[in-house]
């Protein structure tokens, strides 16, 4: 489009653009969005070639637009990077507020990977560590991106060099990192959870979000393809990190593992920094470790450019939430409709563009086959090929016909004209009640068509008001790729009706978003909209939106308060009356009450992401489960067992196990991923549940928060005999030496008496109760779960256990001696373990010896000076059996010289040393009782072997 378009509305043409800033003449319009222009300009008293940006007139006015705007600027200017676009000058002129940069002569890296595809791991390291490098310079900075995506990094055609660009929504670290009014602010496709959720944001989500390009870079495709952009906030708050090996089996694994670490749920399991993430990437790639710049692979490291072709528009990564219009790139044009399945095809029929205009602003779309198809909001000239579809905001075009659909409550729309061939007549958009057009559109009813883009329709009553509507209109216009995804925004124009608004129904679960109509009255104190709803069997639920969560949760605290149920009580799915979050496990999507009212139940909940609360009531005598069962079905709560907590039951392999209630899960803070209650084995305790949590960190951290609440002593064992004063004590949990968790005891007022063990390795905490404190401690040490085996598995699998040294270690070991080996503890005995070892191994014996040490030293004076520092001098043999069991001497195998052995004795366990001078082995065993069957054992079974 020329500068001098009229469709521009209030943007200045080329002679104005002159005028304003007499010191650049414009070439052309780059881009345009409903909050900038981005023009190729020359510097005329440089002679250069910039892009200058100019923000709307109408929103340069606002104040939070021109902050916004000014921010963008400042950031960007403080960072002196070479991945960094640079800004050359700034200012205002009347109304407009403007910066000059840097023109890049290339494409957006969102444009580039659709044409390429999936990317091999050596060219997608060259862009990583440039973009990683930018970012990192950010954070040093104290600054936090909050929108990294493909369409927000500019790539030089010629030199292949990237660069980071749109700060516009990027935030101070030591500022409020959350958006006004707890709104998530950034793009679904590439959003952190915690981003999503309005918490407190860092680096980190920076870091989550290069992980989820790199993704993007590996496979060609987005991280979580789902039907719309709601579902894909859902799935970066609680499904696990796709694995790029899913869809590039030809990969390394190992990608997965840093994919995985990068889109952590929680921001202290992610990588520290960008930088790490591409060093990490760079390690399994193959690249030197040098950082930051370009990795020297052979040939272009970005491979071929593909221009876009002339008149043609920069199409950006579609499912965009932007609550604040932020341009992707220079701020381009919208781009294709949501579909989040399907890669870019660069073999496809070559591309032309279609724009349908709301309110003539354009929205411009692709249509098969290189035509043009054109739909304006009350009326326009339409063109089309056979086979067009619709604009991004544009008309529902069929067999090259764009027909009119009726606009909405709020005047987006108005009626789509229709025509064919270069200009036709066009169709009446369908009648609404009187309203406000948007900006040079008509009103509610459609017009005829054919006074061009954004012309006036018929409108009884009256002529069409448009400017007086400009910002609801914009407000709109920035939601409709959202709606779009899951085609909510093409079902609410054909309905007609006192519809809710696009970012309303938005807000609503998918099952009801069919029947909904706007309350008069609140649903709920303090809802700024309320909505009625119907899903498909026409059960009503009245939906009560909020600007923040603040709002909402004291709306909600108040409904509890007056239902007279307590918070975090028992579970709606099986009781009349309870309060808890929901789902049970995963990150928390709300909080849900259940209680009777009369001779009905009432359900109400309410929503964390789009700040909504809905009640239900069922009918008169209806159970209230039943009423529950429709809502799991509205929210999509799954059935048990999930996957997880199928895991979990696999894992502890007991019987009868049931989801947990939900509302005994408040007293956790960290993300659960399964929780299960299952019928205890043996006798002493009268239930017995499982939890497993995220991370083994998050375990660590809500259990140490457990042993504050209960203010449990240290070093203070449970299973004593008798129990401990009150039975409130801690103490480790170790196996042959190697402590893998932690076990607490204490008394619970409503079960008698608990304990709480966990498994790190596995991230999994157990909780027994019962009513006698010592047949309880009897019981968790016959029955405490998950199995060994799995724990020292998971240990082994999280340590890298064994390494190549520790498998020829474990050659020498005798097979009775060889059971659960793990990588040696730091300590052995008491002593430190020897740190001239080549290896150390721990195993368990097949027999009663707790534990027997190998380690391998490089050399025999390496080992004797290790031994000798043990301090027993010769004395009596150890087969001897001597007083105390204390003594040493050389010993032989088949009559000649083979090492030295002493014995001894640590706490309540008979200790054994011996050395091998054949292999430069030494080992430690510790076995408790007759020292006469652990000489046997030694005699017999110890090894090392040849």
């Amino acid at each position: 489009m020329d500068v001098d378009d009229p469709a521009m509305g209030d943007f200045p043409g080329s002679p104005e653009i002159t005028a304003i800033f007499p010191g650049y003449r414009p070439v052309r319009r780059l881009s345009q969005t409903g909050m900038s222009h981005v023009y190729l300009a020359e510097d005329l008293a440089l002679g250069r070639r910039v892009a200058l940006k100019v923000l709307h007139p109408d929103l340069a006015r606002e104040a939070s637009f021109r902050e916004r705007f000014e921010r963008e600027v400042s950031i960007a200017a403080r960072l002196d990077h070479p991945n960094v676009i640079p800004i050359y000058a700034r200012g205002s002129a009347g109304d407009l507020l403007y910066l000059v940069m840097r023109y890049v002569e290339g494409e957006d890296f969102g444009v580039y990977l659709r044409a390429e595809g999936a990317l091999d791991p050596p060219r997608t390291l060259g862009f990583l560590r440039q973009i990683a490098a930018a970012l990192d310079a950010a954070h040093e900075a104290g600054l936090v991106h909050r929108d990294v995506k493909p369409s927000n990094v500019l790539i030089d055609r010629r030199s292949g060099h990237a660069y980071l660009c749109d700060f516009g929504i990027a935030k101070q670290v030591s500022a409020d990192t959350v958006g006004p009014g707890g709104q998530f602010v950034g793009t679904a496709d590439y959003a952190a959870p915690e981003q999503i959720q309005a918490y407190p944001v860092d680096s980190r989500a920076d870091v989550y979000a290069l992980g989820a390009v790199l993704y993007q870079c590996l496979t060609g495709l987005r991280p979580y393809r789902r039907s719309d952009a709601i579902a894909v906030l859902w799935a970066h708050i609680q499904d696990p990190p796709p694995r790029v090996t899913a869809a590039r089996p030809d990969l390394d694994p190992r990608y997965d593992a840093i994919v995985a670490r990068a889109m952590a749920k929680d921001p202290d399991d992610r990588y520290p920094s960008c930088g790490e993430l591409a060093r990490a990437f760079a390690e399994v790639v193959g690249g030197y470790p040098g950082f930051p710049g370009l990795a020297a692979f052979p040939g272009s490291p970005v491979g071929p450019f593909h221009p876009v072709p002339p008149g043609g528009t920069v199409p950006t990564l579609p499912g965009t939430v932007v609550l604040y219009g932020v341009p992707p790139g220079y701020g381009g044009a919208p781009g294709v409709p949501y579909d989040p399945g399907v890669p870019y095809d660069p073999a496809a029929p070559p591309y032309g563009t279609a724009a349908g205009t709301v309110g003539g602003a354009v929205g411009e779309g692709q249509v098969p086959g290189g035509a043009t198809a054109a739909g304006t909001a009350g009326g326009g000239p339409a063109t089309g090929a056979a086979s067009g579809v619709p604009g991004t905001a544009g008309g529902v075009t069929t067999g090259g016909v764009t027909t009119g659909v009726p606009g909405t409550a709020d005047g987006i729309g108005g009626g789509i004209g229709g025509g064919t061939g270069a200009s036709g007549a066009g169709t009446d958009g369908g009648a609404l009640p009187p309203g406000d057009g948007g900006p040079g559109a008509p009103g509610h009813p459609g017009g005829t068509g054919g006074t061009g883009a954004g012309g006036a329709g018929a409108r009884p009553g009256g002529a069409a008001r448009g400017r007086g509507r400009r910002r609801a209109w914009i407000a709109a216009a920035l939601v409709v790729p959202l709606l779009a995804a899951g085609g909510a925004f093409a079902a609410l124009r054909l309905t007609g009706g006192d519809r809710p608004s696009p970012d309303a129904l938005a807000r609503v679960p998918a099952a009801l978003r069919a029947d909904c109509a706007i309350l008069e009255s609140a649903a709920f104190p303090g809802a700024k909209t309320s909505l009625t709803c119907r899903d498909a069997t026409r059960r009503e639920v009245v939906v009560g939106l909020f600007d923040t969560r603040a709002e909402l949760d004291d709306a909600y605290a108040e409904v509890v308060r007056r239902a007279g149920v307590a918070r975090g009580s028992g579970d709606c799915a099986a009781e009349d009356a309870a309060e808890h979050r929901y789902p049970h496990t995963g990150q928390a999507r709300g909080r849900l009450l259940c209680h009777p009212e009369g001779r009905s139940a009432t359900l109400v909940w309410t929503s964390d992401v789009t700040r909504a609360a809905a009640r239900v009531t069922g009918r008169a005598d209806e159970p209230g489960q039943v009423v529950h069962r429709l809502w799991t079905t509205w929210e999509g709560v799954p059935s048990f067992p999930t996957p997880d907590e199928k895991a979990l039951v696999d894992l502890v392999r007991l019987d009868g196990c049931e989801r947990v209630p939900a509302g005994s899960l408040e007293r956790f803070r960290e993300r659960l991923v399964a929780a299960v209650r299952c019928a205890p084995r043996g006798e002493g305790a009268k239930t017995v549940t499982y939890y497993r949590f995220a991370g083994e960190q998050g375990l660590k951290r809500d259990y140490q928060r457990q042993i504050d609440a209960v203010s449990a002593p240290g070093r203070t064992p449970c299973t004593d005999d008798p129990p401990p004063k009150d039975f409130l004590g801690h103490q480790t949990i170790e196996y042959q030496t190697v402590i893998w968790g932690s076990l607490l005891c204490y008394r619970d007022p409503r079960d008698g008496h608990a304990v709480e063990w966990t498994s790190e390795p596995l991230s999994v905490l157990g909780r027994a109760t019962g009513p006698d404190a010592a047949e309880l401690a009897d019981w968790w040490q016959e029955n405490q779960g998950p199995p060994v085996e799995d724990i020292v598995a998971a240990r082994n699998k999280a340590t890298g256990f064994p390494s190549p040294a520790e498998e020829a270690l474990m050659r020498h070991v005798p097979g009775e001696s060889k059971l659960t080996c793990m990588r040696a503890p730091e300590q052995v005995a008491g002593a430190a373990a020897p740190a001239t070892a080549t290896a150390g191994i721990v195993c368990g014996t097949s027999e009663d010896t707790h534990a027997v040490f190998y380690f391998q030293f490089p050399d025999r004076a390496a080992m004797d000076a290790h031994f000798a520092t043990g301090g027993v001098p010769d004395g009596p043999s150890c087969t001897s059996l001597p007083a105390g069991f204390s003594g040493g001497s050389v010993y032989t195998i088949d009559d000649k010289e083979t090492g030295r052995v002493r014995c001894g004795r640590h706490g309540d366990h008979n200790v054994l040393a011996w050395t091998d001078n054949r292999l430069n082995i030494q080992a430690v065993a510790l076995r408790a009782g007759n020292p006469r069957d652990f000489m046997k054992w030694w005699d017999e079974h110890s090894g090392p072997i040849p």
